[in-house]
């Protein structure tokens, strides 16, 4: 039986192609010298407008870019010892020889080696980036930037420095809001990570090894991935632009100038594949605008645990296919028991879109404001 719930919840080429290419190869070699030099000045012509496009999005989005600076708390052995932390063996390395002990790895216990290691801490200290997205001086940047951190400081383009205010994260996406008080903000534009497309072209702007600003080009190559471990929520907009540590929390933006992402990791780098990251904008809106508006973000909860139908799962429950997933248990007083699901029906759609995986319906329940109302669709006993 299927039904439909309301409920409220506190939440290779064809012969005649190949004769077209055969044609257009024997046309190709046909063509004059004089003809080829002219077509290769049209593709020269072309890549440096394509190019042109490319630095005028980096260039115009780029005041609204944010250097983080993160200042984390000392250790509590620092704070009761009043020293630095204890050093590590191949912090020694770094140490000046006038400074270094006579024992390999032991660190001398002087102040001016303290210094140093300090100075030493403060090169190191975390960093990433944010970005603009209100004149008032609101900034999106990945929550795991500025986590527990004591102090933050935004160095923008133009030179300016300012402390920021954490007024808010989602840790679940990986994202956070920051507010500084300045006066003549750029804001970026968000745009609508529904309309991105794989094949799109995107450009990045990253702090590539704390050199600066840099812009980096690319194309969107997957939408939807999941399961990697990296958020509770994840539904990351993959790319090949360009990323290094330290790149973190960068807008991703279209081709019109508007942010369709904020970069947030690097993966299979040591395979030498380095594909890059991004959250959805979408999702980081959901999260902004709770924030600004009261500093935290609530989401729409189901109440059941469920998991993914294999094709063993289809053959043992009588089902027709492996989309949708099941429910393995049902909190009680939820707003799921509330509407009659149980154990062993499969959530087979949720307002209208058809259910996948357990991801795309976790993802789908936690963009749902608590109290809204939503329609579930449901398969139980195979029918």
């Amino acid at each position: 039986m299927s039904g439909r719930l309301n409920m409220k919840h506190p939440v290779l080429a064809s012969k005649n192609q190949s004769q077209f290419l055969i044609i257009t190869i024997l046309s190709a070699l046909l063509i004059s010298p004089t003809s080829a030099c002219a077509q290769g000045d049209d593709t020269i012509a072309m890549l440096r407008r394509i190019g042109r496009t490319f630095a005028a999005i980096g260039e115009k989005a780029s005041p609204a870019v944010v250097v983080l600076k993160v200042d984390m708390p000392e250790r509590s052995e620092q704070r009761n010892s009043g020293r630095l932390r204890r050093p590590e063996p191949q912090d020694n390395l770094w140490i000046p020889p006038s400074l270094r002990s006579d024992r390999p790895g032991v660190i001398r216990d002087d102040p001016a080696v303290a210094r140093h290691l300090r100075r030493l801490a403060a090169a190191r200290r975390p960093q990433g980036l944010g970005f603009i997205v209100s004149t008032e001086g609101h900034i999106l940047t990945n929550h795991r930037i500025v986590a527990d951190a004591s102090r933050v400081k935004a160095k923008l383009a133009d030179g300016r420095e300012f402390e920021a205010e954490i007024m808010g994260a989602d840790p679940a996406i990986d994202v956070a809001v920051l507010k500084i008080d300045a006066d003549d903000l750029t804001a970026l534009e968000l745009g609508d990570t529904d309309e991105v497309s794989v094949g799109d072209w995107v450009v990045g702007i990253t702090n590539s090894m704390g050199m600066g600003r840099t812009f980096s080009a690319g194309m969107v190559t997957a939408k939807g991935r999941t399961r990697l471990g990296m958020a509770a929520i994840e539904d990351f907009v993959q790319t090949d632009v360009i990323l290094h540590p330290g790149d973190g929390g960068g807008p991703l933006l279209d081709l019109d100038g508007k942010v369709v992402g904020i970069s947030t990791a690097i993966i299979g780098r040591e395979q030498g594949l380095a594909i890059s990251l991004a959250i959805p904008v979408n999702m980081a809106k959901f999260a902004y605008e709770q924030i600004v508006e009261t500093g935290k973000v609530e989401r729409g909860f189901l109440g059941v645990a469920f998991q993914d139908i294999t094709p063993e799962l289809v053959k043992t429950l009588g089902l027709e296919t492996t989309e949708g997933v099941l429910v393995t248990d049902v909190v009680p007083n939820s707003a799921a028991s509330k509407a009659g699901i149980v154990r062993h029906d499969v959530i087979a759609e949720l307002n209208g879109v058809s259910i996948e995986s357990g991801s795309q319906l976790l993802h789908l329940v936690a963009s749902l404001i608590p109290g809204e109302e939503i329609e579930v669709v449901v398969v139980r006993d195979g029918k």
